[in-house]
């Protein structure tokens, strides 16, 4: 069932908040998930939208999430771009009708509790805001991943100008026109960078708030530290000297 504010997104022609949650794979999580997003977005005045994107899940993902489809709470589509992340969160964006865009994961390891802060955070500044998993803690970070996220992070600041705690976390606030003035190319995790260097682009504050990252809660972790991290480094030397095409869609 629908609240006041939470809207049927072919309903409408602009709302206040889009959450795009990618998923692959997630089926013993999802629901979980989104049982919690929706109860967070409940506690807010703004209107609201959750777009899941099926990213070719094999596994009864699309099933579990057409159940909530079915009551008009989420609308559920497939990734239009190459399997991965950034392609498949990009395919959300690409349908998203929000003012403020936000991408969390589909395990478990976001608190949907934080999506308040989030908005507030980015009604405020226009900008880009990180859920900082450096401020709040994580129950996910081994030693080798922890390392990885604090270095790319360095070298983010170092080559952008730009120092940040947590550069790499998933949980992103945005303005919706800083994905709609580019034309973004990232397929995988790399979109982090991606979004990150349109935001300094156009002048826009990236700022942060803590949040916790909890152990995921079913499955198992779909990143490749060597080689998302090759990934990592190569977009954020790439991002200082590419000049994206600028686009001018409309929401």
């Amino acid at each position: 069932m629908l609240t006041n504010h939470l809207k049927s997104p072919e309903k409408n022609t602009a709302l206040d908040v889009s959450v795009v949650i990618p998923v692959f794979n997630e089926a013993g999580a999802v629901g979980t998930v989104l049982d919690a997003v929706i109860q967070s977005l409940k506690t807010i005045k703004q209107t609201c939208e959750i777009i899941v994107v099926n990213d070719w899940s094999t596994d009864g993902t699309a099933e579990k999430v057409n159940e909530y489809a079915k009551q008009g709470s989420v609308k559920l589509i497939n990734s239009t771009y190459q399997r991965g992340k950034g392609g498949a969160l990009r395919s959300g964006f690409d349908q998203a009708v929000g003012q403020c865009l936000i991408m969390m994961d589909g395990d478990g390891s976001h608190q949907a509790v934080d999506l308040p802060k989030l908005i507030t955070e980015q009604r405020r500044t226009g900008g880009l805001v990180i859920a900082s998993r450096i401020y709040g803690g994580s129950q996910e970070y081994t030693r080798i991943r922890a390392f990885g996220n604090i270095l790319f992070t360095w070298l983010f600041g170092c080559i952008h100008g730009r120092y940040l705690s947590d550069a790499l976390n998933g949980y992103k606030a945005f303005e919706n026109d800083i994905y709609r003035s580019f034309e973004y190319s990232a397929a995988g995790y790399e979109i982090e960078i991606e979004l990150l260097a349109n935001t300094l682009r156009l002048g826009r504050q990236i700022t942060e708030i803590p949040s916790m990252e909890l152990v995921r809660q079913a499955g198992h972790a779909k990143s490749k530290v060597i080689k998302d991290g090759f990934r990592f480094l190569w977009r954020i030397i790439n991002e200082k000297f590419r000049v994206p095409k600028r686009l001018q869609r409309s929401v």
